[in-house]
Formats: structure tokens, C-alpha cells, sequence
């Protein structure tokens, strides 16, 4: 009987979260995060990358929303994804992020952005050093995942549940909390995190769901961290060399 229960429960909030899966991309976070950055030089050109951007649609809501001027840069490996986002005037480079050097100059970018990606992929150490590799010093690298600790991922494990955040079979190989992913990101002082944010709240409205993922984002679905590009020296690498760690990539 109880069994019965729990399933109901796990049924309707399945059905009820589907009204604010697009609040997941913390599109608002994203460009207001931006905004905030760029507000001391409108007059300045901005290069901002998206690792992963699908078809843009990160790169075109902060174009949308902001009053400075943006050179768009993309990776994304789908052809037809890739074809897309060229075609909003987003210049794409077809690159493996977990295996290849991104194919650009050091200190390049202003922005990073890495949303709803690094939950996809093992070789986070490359991907971290690559993006701080071509981030301006004082430049930021926003970055967006699913929340292994948002209350339904909670409330999952609780009823037996496999939290939605790395469901199987499903594509997402790494599960992220808010104190995990800020102390990967700040490990030997590479980065320092100026913001975090919570985007979503299964299974409240959209308007309570994006105020109450604001107020406590270590409950909402999905969380965001802000961070900026530090003059210290070394990259995620290094902490390969330091720990015990092992990984398909060998540098």
C-alpha cells in the first residue's frame, strides 16, 4: 500500500514538472550574469563562447537582452545543430571537448558558458583547463547543471527512486551538488565563484518555481555558478598529477 502511494506521488510529479522544463537552462540567470559583467563597457565588443550551444539559443537570448555588442562563438559537435546555430551568424567549431584542444588563442574569450553540458561528459579536468586556457584573466566561466540535491532528487532517493539528475539509462555520467561543483571549480585557486543561483522548483508554477530556485538554489533543480578567471598560474590538470585520479586523458 505504501509502495502504491509513493508511486502516485513519483507519477504526479513527473507530470507536473514537464510546464517548466525550459526554466532548467537558467536562460535569465545566464543573461543577466553577462549584463552584469559587461555593464562598465557597453562600447566593447564581447567575445562570448557556448561549449555545447545546440543552436544557439544561450548565445541569441543574451544577444536579445543585452545592449552590448557580442561576437558569438560556438562549439557543438551535431552537424544539423551546428548548421543551425551558423545559420543566427554563431561561428561554430566542430570539436570534441573531452579529447581535442579548442581551437583557439589563450586569454580569447570575455564569457564562457557551459550549460546543461559537463553532466554529459567524464573528462572534466580537460574541459575546465581548455575553458580557462581561453578566458581572459578576469573573464567568466558560467556554468549550468542538473542538481543532484534539488528537493525531488531528495525525495526520489527517499522512495527508492533514482534521482532524475543521473536517471538510467540516460545520458548524464556526472551528478552535481552546489558544494561539489564550487570546490572543483575553485581547487588550487584557478577560479573564484562570484555568484550562484538556482534555476526551477519541481513542481511549483513557472513564477514561484524561478523565485523560490532563486531563494534556495541548493533545493531547485538546476544551479548556476559565476566564476572568474584568477591570475593564478597552473590548470584543472594539475589536479590529475596531484591526486590519485584516473582518467582517460593523459597529458
Amino acid at each position: 500500500m505504501t509502495l502504491m502511494l509513493f508511486d502516485k506521488i513519483y507519477n504526479r510529479l513527473k507530470a507536473l514538472k514537464e510546464h517548466t522544463n525550459l526554466l532548467n537552462y537558467g536562460r535569465h540567470i545566464i543573461s543577466r550574469w553577462f549584463n552584469v559583467y559587461a555593464q562598465n563597457d557597453l562600447d566593447q565588443t564581447y567575445r562570448v563562447l557556448d561549449i555545447g550551444c545546440s543552436r544557439g539559443h544561450d548565445l541569441l537570448n543574451i544577444k536579445k537582452n543585452t545592449r552590448a555588442t557580442l561576437e558569438m562563438h560556438g562549439i557543438e559537435i551535431t552537424e544539423s545543430y551546428a548548421k543551425s546555430a551558423r545559420e543566427e551568424g554563431i561561428e561554430v567549431k566542430q570539436i570534441d571537448i573531452e579529447r581535442e584542444v579548442f581551437d583557439y588563442a589563450d586569454n580569447f574569450f570575455d564569457v564562457i558558458i557551459a550549460n546543461q553540458v559537463l553532466e554529459h561528459t567524464k573528462e572534466l579536468f580537460w574541459i575546465y583547463s581548455e575553458a580557462r586556457r581561453v578566458l581572459k584573466p578576469g573573464g567568466i566561466f558560467i556554468v549550468g547543471v542538473p542538481n543532484l540535491a534539488s528537493w525531488h532528487n531528495r525525495l526520489l532517493l527517499l522512495i527508492g527512486k533514482q534521482p532524475a539528475a543521473i536517471v538510467l539509462p540516460g545520458t548524464h555520467v556526472r551528478g552535481f551538488t552546489i558544494d561539489g561543483l564550487k570546490k572543483f571549480s575553485e581547487a588550487n585557486g584557478l577560479f573564484a565563484v562570484k555568484e550562484i543561483d538556482g534555476s526551477n522548483f519541481y513542481p511549483l508554477p513557472w513564477s514561484a518555481a524561478k523565485r523560490l530556485s532563486h531563494l534556495i538554489p541548493s533545493l531547485s533543480v538546476c544551479i548556476f555558478l559565476c566564476l572568474e578567471k584568477t591570475d593564478v598560474q597552473g590548470s584543472h590538470i594539475d589536479l590529475i598529477a596531484d591526486g590519485a585520479f584516473e582518467t582517460n586523458y593523459v597529458k
